[in-house]
């Protein structure tokens, strides 16, 4: 059977391209490894960005429409749109070469038709066999007529072992995250825009039921991250990402997005945003609704959109943004902090029931840690009753309203109450399950409570807070291996934490390991504050196979005893900080003493008598079981 011109010159392009070096404005592109060179920086190029680019490189100066790049890239029946696809990969390979729509200086724009290749291309070719050379004119001649656009396209694709012409339909989406969009602006003062709209983003996503978004938290951890996606998509544990930029200049502002599976890295949906950029906050707000909405229709067509929220002030929402950023550092100082910034969202927007809920929660954790604990709890009160005013259906207004009934009324329906009620409504609330499953650790109630912490770290997989309690509660359940691998897991993600290295070495010592759970409890010590000297003892006095920590416990009740007397109980450490010193040395006697005393005063810690670590020294007294009796926990 006779060949084609088409087939011979495509041929042709099969034996050399591969060998080929393509150098232009100092970059060298390399097809066989996919390789993209420039001053000693190298990028990988994806398939589709690299098929895109070598076709432009085969026709400097010359428009390759986009129907063209439709014909022989992309099938009819592709489940990717092709002008979502296309605009994508162009936008990579701007990115790769560090170009611009606005001032490029390689790939030009023919809006409505094309791309031009503008920058001069010299092709490095390898030396063909004589028997081939009579065919280098005729592909030149037919390269330059462009009568070969697609033969070169499709033998492109061959050479690189590529099967993306046709894709796949993408598999189900059952878990997403949104990674950090990326702040092109030059200026960093729009790094909070970006961010801003990361969190709104993954807040409309989560309205989502059918699927598992994961919480901003853990999605920011890799903010500036150069990690391949499939990394990421691993330690996330997520089906797709959602990945994007901003830039703002010269009064507009930009936004792209895209959608991307993981698994081939396979570009579901892109599309760009351009807006006046007067009000960014109002850019910021129906950019967020618009992308979720068009995600929405590509990966849960069939689920209802949750209903609207109320129309947000983008000012107030700014402040809110900013209160919950000190919140999540979880610190006296930082929850001081963030009530200024909640009480600034609630004056620009008095209706604002989420800030209402915030507020009220930074008071209340401030009512277990500060001096001023009535004050803070009666703030707590008031900001919770206000949320539930303003939106009986907010899920942290509900959690919050339970949780002060929990921890400061001690009503413990509420673990089948309020509690169970929102963690089945709201399932990606890292928040919602969390809590639930807090309380049903208080209660005893272990396996439930599991479950519902592992569902909390399948929303917020990289939350230290998180992993040390599941860790906590597996020790606790005799799975010493288990929780010592989720502790270590936590150590990892916040490594300064001392009350980590505490959890660790309990679990080291439930399973007989004796020199780490020293070692770990050592750390922990170092990290809390102990000077070089105490540190230096307290390892002497292990290594002689004494307990150094009794004698340092003794000298640490006669300081809190002398705080208490000089302060009351208005002293954040209070008599529930002497029982668990007097447990750790033996002395029930005096640590039942104690006990009472914060029995009495309603201490909100105390509904940990049955979890906490610090009274397993105790756990054999009758008096301990008296007390649990006293407070209604089921035993």
């Amino acid at each position: 059977m006779g060949c084609s011109p088409y087939q011979s010159g495509a041929e042709v392009f099969l034996r050399t391209a591969e060998n080929n070096l393509y150098r232009f404005g100092g970059f060298v592109l390399d097809p066989a490894s996919a390789e993209l060179r420039n001053n000693g920086n190298t990028t990988r190029l994806q398939p589709q960005p690299l098929q895109i680019l070598l076709t432009l490189l085969e026709h400097p100066g010359k428009i390759v429409t986009r129907e063209q790049f439709r014909k022989s890239l992309w099938a009819e029946d592709t489940y990717v749109e092709f002008d979502d696809g296309l605009n994508h990969a162009i936008r990579r390979l701007r990115q790769a070469l560090r170009d611009t729509a606005q001032v490029p200086q390689f790939i030009e724009t023919i809006p409505r038709r094309g791309y031009r290749f503008i920058s001069p291309v010299s092709i490095d070719s390898p030396s063909l066999p004589a028997a081939n050379s009579a065919e280098m004119p005729a592909r030149r001649s037919l390269l330059g007529r462009g009568i070969l656009f697609a033969a070169v396209a499709i033998a492109a694709l061959v050479i690189l072992g590529v099967t993306a012409v046709r894709e796949r339909p993408a598999s189900r989406i059952d878990s997403l995250a949104v990674l950090p969009l990326a702040n092109f602006s030059g200026d960093s003062e729009q790094e909070f825009f970006a961010d801003g709209l990361t969190e709104e983003l993954t807040t409309e996503l989560a309205q989502i039921n059918r699927v598992r978004v994961i919480s901003r938290t853990s999605a920011m951890r890799f903010k500036g991250a150069k990690l391949p996606l499939a990394q990421i998509g691993r330690e996330l544990g997520v089906d797709a990402v959602v990945e994007g930029s901003v830039q703002n200049s010269a009064g507009r502002v930009r936004i792209s997005a895209q959608l991307v599976q993981i698994a081939g890295e396979r570009h579901l949906w892109a599309e760009s945003y351009e807006r006046n950029s007067r009000d960014p906050l109002e850019v910021r707000r129906d950019v967020a609704l618009q992308i979720a909405g068009r995600i929405r229709e590509k990966i849960a067509p069939a689920e209802s959109p949750a209903p609207r929220q109320q129309k947000l002030q983008p000012r107030a929402y700014d402040a809110y943004l900013l209160g919950t950023r000190l919140s999540d550092r979880g610190d006296d100082a930082s929850y001081l902090k963030s009530i200024q910034y909640f009480e600034e969202a609630i004056r620009l927007d008095p209706g604002f029931a989420l800030a209402y809920a915030e507020l009220a929660e930074s008071h209340g954790m401030l009512a277990f840690h500060a001096e001023e604990r009535g004050e803070h709890f009666e703030a707590a009160k008031a900001a919770s009753a206000k949320a539930l005013e303003l939106d009986p259906t907010l899920a942290e207004a509900q959690i919050g309203d339970a949780d002060l009934r929990f921890y400061w009324d001690w009503d413990w329906t509420q673990c089948d109450g309020a509690f169970r009620l929102a963690a089945e409504k709201y399932p990606n609330s890292a928040q919602v399950q969390y809590h639930y499953g807090l309380c049903l650790f208080v209660l005893g109630r272990h396996a439930e409570a599991l479950r519902y912490l592992d569902r909390a770290r399948l929303v917020d997989p990289l939350s230290p807070q998180i992993n040390r309690s599941i860790g906590w509660l597996l020790g606790m359940m005799g799975r010493p291996q288990e929780a010592m691998d989720r502790l270590r897991q936590a150590i990892d993600i916040d490594p300064d934490n001392a009350g980590g290295y505490r959890l660790l070495s309990w679990a080291y010592d439930k399973a007989g390991m004796e020199s780490q759970a020293v070692a770990a409890y050592i750390q922990g010590r170092k990290l809390a504050g102990d000077s070089e000297s105490e540190i230096g003892s307290l390892q002497k006095a292990y290594d002689r196979g004494k307990r150094p920590a009794f004698d340092k416990q003794r000298s640490e009740i006669l300081k809190a005893k002398q705080s208490l007397k000089k302060n009351g109980t208005k002293d954040s450490s209070g008599y529930l900080a002497l029982a668990a010193m007097y447990a750790d040395i033996g002395d029930a006697n005096s640590a039942f003493e104690y006990l009472e005393k914060a029995y009495l005063e309603r201490n909100p810690r105390l509904v940990w008598i049955k979890s906490s670590l610090d009274w397993e020294p105790l756990r054999n007294d009758p008096r301990y079981h008296a007390l649990i009796r006293k407070m209604n926990l089921t035993e």
